[in-house]
């Protein structure tokens, strides 16, 4: 099994390989090992520097989250989804 670290990196490296350079902040907010063991649920926070104004934003405020599914085995990225931080 693959350490919380290996997957976070993972996710990382997935999520920087697709949005590249507009992407800053980026930060390991929560992760989290699935009742079976088989999946490692990763948050990664972020800013995307495509939708600044120009302006400094509030803390917190355009600031993104992503959950990635990592198998917990090999360090596959099985999907990335909007984390919805409202709940």
């Amino acid at each position: 099994m693959i350490t919380v670290k290996e997957a976070a990196k993972a996710a990382v490296k997935y999520f920087t390989d697709i949005y590249g350079e507009k992407i800053r902040g980026i930060a390991l907010e929560e992760f989290e090992l699935s009742d079976d063991e088989h999946y490692w649920y990763i948050t990664i926070g972020y800013f995307d520097e495509s939708q600044s104004t120009g302006f400094l934003q509030p803390f917190g405020q355009n600031r993104g989250y992503k959950i990635f599914e990592i198998d917990a085995n090999d360090g596959t990225v099985k999907s990335m989804k909007m984390r919805d931080i409202s709940e």
